[in-house]
């Protein structure tokens, strides 16, 4: 039996159609499928319960905004609950009070610090620190009710700066997160445990992050953030291949981390 070229053709055509047919039908199903993930709308997203991710919900509920703490573990279990609990301040509220006469400034502080990083500090970041240092510290002492012993003397440059955070627990910053907790609770902060950022999601329009999509015990889900996603999820200490491709010098046997902190910082984060 012979086949004319008209009937290839035409057979050509409507293969081609039930192809497109069938990929318009499969990307139906996959935009569904995507619009049938829960979303959660807040003022703003905060991923990771690590003390910048916590100060960060505070201070925002402080100031009448609605946010929501992602954390991939099932509690704060971040290198902050492990540290001594040390934050250094020139001339807090708590110097005053205690009378101390340090003979310390904030440019001696921000001198100090370039020190200690052998001229490798932000200059801007670090000057800000130091100029901010205060302030910080009064903040969570009035605001969130962090308790601090001053006056000790640590190691250089001897000037009194330690504030200790003081409490039932130990060691101090098991004690600060315990404070912090406290405040985000009272503030009525929703933390959500066991929610692993995994995807940035962006405006199309013009590339801005608008949310993130989560990966929690019960599928995936989307959070949006009105004004932004702050990415809190600490260090990268635990990843050799970026700890080589930063200090290739570095003895990454040296690091410590918390057990049960992964502090990869990364799949959704480009450094």
């Amino acid at each position: 039996m012979q086949t004319s070229r008209r009937s290839i053709l035409k057979g050509s055509i409507l293969a081609s159609l039930a192809g497109t047919m069938g990929a318009t039908a499969m990307s139906a199903s996959a935009a569904e499928k995507q619009a049938a993930l829960p979303k959660k709308e807040y003022d703003l997203v905060i991923c990771g319960l690590g003390i910048g991710g916590i100060v960060t919900a505070i201070r925002a509920a402080q100031d009448g905004l609605k946010p929501v703490i992602l954390e991939k573990m099932s509690s704060a279990s971040g290198n902050t609950i492990y540290s001594a609990g040390f934050m250094l301040g020139v001339n807090t509220k708590m110097q005053q009070e205690k009378k101390l006469e340090t003979g310390d400034t904030v440019d001696k502080f921000y001198e100090d610090m370039m020190k200690v990083s052998q001229g490798r500090g932000d200059p801007k970041l670090t000057r800000l620190v130091a100029e901010k240092a205060d302030e910080t510290l009064n903040w969570l002492h009035d605001y969130v009710g962090v308790k601090y012993a001053v006056g000790m003397k640590l190691v250089w440059p001897m000037l009194q700066r330690a504030h200790l955070t003081i409490g039932e627990k130990k060691p101090g910053g098991t004690q600060l997160m315990l404070y912090l907790l406290a405040k985000a609770k009272e503030l009525n902060v929703p933390i959500v445990y066991n929610a692993k950022a995994v995807e940035l999601l962006d405006n199309p329009q013009n590339g801005k992050v608008i949310g993130v999509k989560v990966k929690s015990k019960e599928g995936f889900e989307e959070y949006f953030g009105k004004y932004g996603v702050v990415m809190a999820t600490g260090g990268f200490s635990a990843n050799k291949i970026v700890n080589f491709q930063r200090f290739p010098t570095l003895d990454a046997k040296k690091l410590v981390n918390a057990p049960k902190m992964s502090a990869h910082h990364r799949g959704i984060c480009h450094f």
